[in-house]
């Protein structure tokens, strides 16, 4: 009985620990346009190559967003093809769309 609990337990601990969806979060809090406070429903996802090129486009989200092109499948630091998100928010739709055309 006291093993059928811990099977019964543990599985529990791992169907939660397995469905809980993690959101990704905005690498900026300040608009690269504007300079104002961002608003986390005007995101646009950026593709990046890896974590050292995530790190770099966290460090100057200004420039990246200069850089980059969303939609686009290869990394704008590398050129390799782009396996991770970079989510980049705005203050506004206006500068979203900048970041999106």
């Amino acid at each position: 009985m006291k093993l059928f609990l811990l099977f019964f337990s543990f599985a529990v601990f791992c169907s939660f620990s397995f469905s809980a969806e993690k959101t990704a979060k905005p690498v900026n809090d300040k608009c690269p346009y504007s300079g104002k406070t961002v608003n986390a429903a005007e995101t646009v996802s950026f593709k990046v190559c890896c974590g050292n090129c995530a790190k770099k486009a966290a460090k100057d989200v200004k420039a990246f967003v200069g850089k980059a092109k969303a939609g686009v499948k290869s990394c704008p630091f590398s050129g390799k093809p782009a396996k991770k998100n970079v989510l980049v928010a705005f203050c506004c739709s206006k500068c979203k769309g900048k970041a999106s055309s």
